[in-house]
């Protein structure tokens, strides 16, 4: 399964399919906007919640790919940092015979995720909302097998430079909570949903990062014992994401 969604005006060819996404500058302006995506996903966007963008559906397709792959070994996944539900929908969509957790920390986020989840008539997710500076405070935590996470991974010195704007001129219309990690180098929340992962006994992690961060999270967690690390490539960049096996 591929997914690929453009922030552009225009309809794009992406893998055989014609996929069209409003730009965050339409959301931000509106107050909702409400599209279909690939597999008849319907998905609502609102000002306030982070507009997927499309390394989003790179992540969706790596995420289902490292699913199928370690499929015995899991059977609840945590979507952390929810934001939309389109990386839990997805997901549950996917495969209807697992449980999908999904986090956030932002009631506005979880409104919309709930809503989107009640228009794509998906029955097997379930929602939690994220206590400040607790990344996974279920009562269920302790069965999550998988974690994926698309966390805020920008950290300051890239966030206030100049170079950072000229990528990605839509980043000033997505809300700065889902993408600022308010540190100096956009570590804070790896680590933390990472430390969350190794308290609970979850196996596995796919963290979605950005190639400022993603040497740096790798190298911070090579360090530690018993842990497996892969840096996988996004269908548009080198290296976006890093995938945690922890040996337990």
């Amino acid at each position: 399964m591929v997914y690929k969604i453009v922030m552009a005006r225009n309809s794009r060819e992406a893998d055989g399919r014609k996929v069209w996404i409003c730009p965050a500058r339409d959301v931000f302006m509106d107050k909702q906007k409400l599209i279909t995506l690939p597999y008849d996903v319907k998905l609502a966007l609102r000002k306030r919640v982070f507009v997927p963008d499309e390394k989003t559906f790179s992540f969706i397709n790596t995420a289902i790919e490292l699913i199928n792959r370690h499929k015995k070994g899991i059977g609840v996944i945590a979507d952390v940092g929810t934001g939309s539900g389109v990386i839990a929908i997805y997901i549950a969509k996917k495969f209807p015979d697992k449980k999908v957790y999904a986090f956030d920390i932002s009631i506005r986020a979880l409104q919309l995720a709930r809503y989107n989840v009640s228009l794509n008539r998906i029955t097997n997710i379930v929602f939690f909302k994220n206590k400040d500076k607790k990344w996974l405070n279920s009562p269920n935590s302790k069965k999550i097998d998988m974690i994926v996470a698309n966390p805020p991974y920008v950290g300051d010195l890239e966030y206030f430079s100049k170079r950072f704007l000229k990528e990605y001129p839509d980043a000033k219309y997505q809300p700065a909570t889902a993408i600022r990690s308010y540190d100096r180098y956009g570590l804070r929340s790896y680590i933390g949903i990472f430390n969350a992962a190794r308290k609970h006994g979850v196996k596995y992690i796919l963290f979605r990062c950005n190639t400022e961060s993603v040497d740096k999270i790798n190298l911070i967690l090579s360090k530690v014992k018993d842990v497996k690390l892969r840096k996988m490539k996004s269908r548009i960049s080198q290296n976006s994401f890093l995938f945690v096996e922890i040996i337990y």
